[in-house]
């Protein structure tokens, strides 16, 4: 298997809300300056994990994954450098 691959080979167990919370903000230092204002960051947090337990009360524990919050990290990304290339 390819190493770029190697990020996306996720445990298809179900985490408890403690290692959750451990493998978003993990995931959320990727973000570019995002953890550089701590109030920021933990509300970022606890916003994506409401969003995952939502879904999960209106679908099922399958329909979220730690993908999720994988694309939430590019998509911010994204954003944050179309941003800083337009300029003031």
């Amino acid at each position: 298997m390819p190493e770029t691959m190697l990020e996306y080979i996720w445990d298809y167990g179900y985490l408890n809300e403690t290692t959750e919370l451990d493998y978003v903000k993990t995931m959320l230092l990727r973000c570019k300056y995002l953890s550089n204002f701590e109030v920021i960051f933990n509300l970022v947090i606890q916003l994506l994990l409401q969003s995952q337990n939502h879904f999960r009360q209106i679908e099922d524990a399958s329909s979220v994954s730690l993908r999720d919050i994988d694309r939430f990290c590019r998509l911010y990304n994204w954003f944050l450098d179309s941003i800083c290339q337009r300029g003031p």
